[in-house]
């Protein structure tokens, strides 16, 4: 119980940023600490966490600096500008360009999507980063992530901004 309250506080410390720089330092953190509140099924269950990207960006540079890290007794993979058809074989991918296609490809992959796109968990993706006047959260769609057997812990659900469930 103390990791947990020791990790929503690092979460919510995490909400306030004042430029872009800060902006994808926030972003890297939560991405490192989603990692601890997602629940893959026992066929994506592998040794290591692979963390993918999609796209050229300034994201993409600040998730190198994740790469070896440990998270739930596992090392963390990070593999950047990674090609649309390999990206079922990673855990989570952080989209930088986004495009509905990629969510029709994946949807039968256990594989967290996330991405600052604008509504992008309206749109079918799991967590969509939101901004609003210099804080920073996150939306989760619940229903997408049940389809593809992954569990999202509670203390998560409570931190992001909206879940998107139909139940």
């Amino acid at each position: 119980m103390r990791r947990i309250i020791q990790t929503a506080i690092f979460f919510i410390s995490l909400c306030a940023y004042a430029d872009t720089s800060e902006e994808i330092a926030v972003k890297t953190g939560f991405i490192f600490n989603f990692f601890k509140f997602i629940e893959w099924s026992e066929q994506a269950n592998k040794d290591n966490f692979v963390l993918c990207s999609y796209g050229k960006g300034e994201i993409s540079e600040a998730l190198q600096l994740l790469d070896g890290k440990a998270v739930n007794g596992k090392s963390l993979i990070v593999q950047t500008n990674v090609k649309k058809e390999n990206l079922s074989a990673c855990h989570a991918v952080y989209l930088e360009e986004f495009t509905p296609s990629i969510l029709r490809d994946l949807q039968n992959s256990p594989v967290v999507t996330i991405s600052d796109s604008p509504d992008f968990a309206k749109q079918g993706g799991i967590i969509g980063f939101v901004s609003e006047s210099e804080h920073l959260s996150f939306e989760i769609n619940l229903d997408a992530a049940q389809k593809k057997g992954l569990r999202i812990s509670t203390p998560m659900l409570k931190l992001a901004k909206s879940v998107l469930s139909s139940k």
